[in-house]
């Protein structure tokens, strides 16, 4: 049994970045740019789903940025998540 929305959003974001990948590397041609560019955003949206099951804490400014950059900038999206994934774990054992 799902908990949550958010457990459907986090367990789709997995499906779905499948998916664009899939395409993606199975792909030839002019198709092949857009599907990078939708493997990029699916990859951004599930570190999006990682950092926020991180901070209980719902930082609403933060994720209202990372869904203005998640279509123009997904690569920025998901290092920046990533790096904050990174300072958490680390603050969470000191």
């Amino acid at each position: 049994m799902v908990s949550s929305w958010r457990d459907i959003f986090e367990f789709a974001s997995y499906i779905f970045t499948w998916l664009a990948s899939s395409l993606y590397h199975a792909s030839r041609g002019k198709l092949r740019k857009y599907l990078r560019w939708a493997d990029y955003t699916m990859i951004a949206t599930t570190t999006v789903c990682l950092s926020s099951a991180l901070h209980t804490e719902n930082l609403k400014l933060l994720m209202a940025a990372s869904a203005v950059f998640l279509p123009i900038q997904p690569l920025m999206v998901s290092a920046m998540r990533t790096r904050m994934m990174e300072v958490i774990g680390v603050y969470a054992y000191l």
